[in-house]
């Protein structure tokens, strides 16, 4: 949280003393309050769940404030901001070994995954995968 924290408001600090204008800040669905995802027939993704804030580890906390920070420096400095919330993104670079790996990596292997970019499943999980390069792709299309 520590390190994660200092990075975003270094880089809002860095971005205001150099007049950058226009920011985005990539944020995470797991910002969302835990009883939100417990239910997979019915997640709540509405934006007007989010508070009052319960997010269900220290990462969505860290995210929750990053998100929070970024807002005031768009009220404060007139920074444009734009925020999006990813969830189970994996690619090539990611963890993907001693306990850490994302739900994909760990059920089928790294090896496969790359291979394949594709995941198929019962459609009832609470969370869609989505491999890297089709996230970068549909984010520079908006």
């Amino acid at each position: 949280m520590h390190n994660s924290a200092l990075i975003n408001l270094n880089m809002l600090e860095a971005c205001h003393r150099r007049n950058v204008k226009k920011i985005f800040y990539s944020s995470s669905a797991c910002m969302y309050p835990e009883h939100n995802q417990l239910d997979p027939d019915n997640p709540n993704w509405a934006e007007d769940s989010a508070y009052p804030a319960n997010p269900d580890s220290e990462y969505g906390w860290e995210k929750l404030f990053s998100e929070q920070i970024y807002l005031a420096f768009h009220r404060n400095y007139d920074m444009e901001v734009r925020m999006a919330r990813f969830y189970n993104i994996f690619g090539p670079e990611g963890t993907w070994q001693d306990g850490r790996e994302k739900v994909p990596i760990h059920y089928l292997g790294l090896d496969q995954l790359i291979k394949n970019k594709e995941v198929v499943g019962r459609h009832k999980d609470l969370e869609d995968l989505k491999y890297l390069k089709k996230a970068q792709e549909r984010r520079a299309a908006t």
